[in-house]
């Protein structure tokens, strides 16, 4: 006997209407013996399409998820791509900058350099410059350098202030430093030529003292050989003798001669010390010379003739002039002399 359970109706995911299940067992419940078995897939069939349209629509909206995915992932490396791009892009600006940026600081640190350099320079030569005047006047006297100094007082060094640009002062001070490095070379030129000349002179002083030294050895030698006693006399402490009185014997030729005639006779050589000028001096040294060396008169044994009775005739004799008178006629003639060049009368 049927049962009378009351049959519930469910609807399949395909849509369809179909009994459910009964509550006794896993078969749909059926008035009567169940139908005989349906081997025609038809529902099953018909399950498919709904199936593969899941499936279709699954895998659409995987495919759209993927496509989506991938979109973004392009985008970002785009994105990336073009960042680095523009980077790449930026660096050589950025380094041009920089470059650009070091060679300004460079110029500056060029400019700077120079100009200290050039203060630097216009200070050792201004230095230069005092020490060579210094040395200059050492080697010339004061009044060598009296004209270089006047020029270094008139030509003061540039003062920045002075000038509208720094260009301008730049100019101004290496032209001043030229013209104190001119004036150094100049100055040291004079110094360097005094230093010559003077030791031209002095080459020539002791060449001219080794010479006069010389010929009086050899003279000396030469009169000792004839005089045993010629150093004891002639070098006799108590005679006195003259720088000038020495100079005038030893350039003289018969010198040992007349050192000689001092020691004999020292008063002649102190009547000669106590003139006072030098020259005067030499000029008594050179007639006391000429006596020594004229040749001795022989004394005639002839008595001389009587003077003239009343007569007022001037009797010539063969005596010499004392020096005492030479050196007086010397003063007058030279004083006469003098006389005549400050009238302007002798050029």
């Amino acid at each position: 006997m049927p049962d009378n359970t009351a049959l519930t109706m469910t609807t399949d995911p395909a849509g369809k209407v179909r009994p459910a299940v009964s509550a006794t067992q896993d078969l749909p419940a059926h008035f009567g013996t169940p139908p005989a078995k349906d081997n025609t897939a038809a529902p099953a069939a018909e399950d498919k399409p709904a199936d593969k349209s899941a499936d279709a629509t699954a895998e659409t909206k995987s495919g759209d998820q993927t496509a989506t995915t991938g979109d973004t992932t392009q985008k970002a490396e785009t994105a990336a791509d073009t960042a680095a791009a523009a980077a790449a892009d930026a660096k050589p600006a950025e380094d041009d900058a920089a470059k650009r940026e070091a060679g300004l600081k460079g110029e500056l640190t060029k400019e700077r350099n120079r100009r200290r350099a050039a203060e630097q320079n216009a200070t050792q030569n201004s230095e230069n410059l005092t020490r060579a005047l210094k040395q200059l006047e050492e080697a010339m006297g004061k009044n060598s350098t009296l004209e270089a100094k006047a020029q270094a007082e008139a030509d003061p060094r540039p003062l920045r202030e002075t000038f509208d640009t720094p260009e301008a002062y730049d100019k101004a001070l290496e032209d001043w430093s030229g013209r104190k490095a001119v004036a150094v070379a100049e100055a040291k030129g004079q110094t360097e030529k005094a230093a010559a000349d003077k030791k031209g002179r002095e080459d020539a002083q002791k060449a001219e003292s080794d010479r006069l030294s010389k010929a009086w050895t050899d003279r000396q030698a030469k009169f000792a050989a004839e005089h045993a006693d010629f150093e004891e006399v002639a070098f006799n402490d108590a005679v006195a003798i003259t720088p000038a009185m020495s100079a005038a014997i030893i350039r003289t030729e018969n010198g040992p001669e007349i050192a000689y005639h001092f020691g004999k006779n020292p008063e002649a050589a102190q009547r000669i010390a106590q003139i006072a000028d030098p020259m005067l001096q030499a000029i008594e040294i050179g007639r006391l010379s000429h006596q020594l060396s004229a040749p001795k008169a022989r004394v005639s044994r002839t008595p001389a003739p009587p003077s003239p009775i009343g007569s007022n005739a001037k009797v010539e004799t063969n005596e010499e002039p004392s020096m005492d008178a030479y050196a007086a006629t010397h003063r007058i003639t030279k004083a006469r002399e003098d006389a005549i060049k400050k009238a302007g009368l002798r050029h």
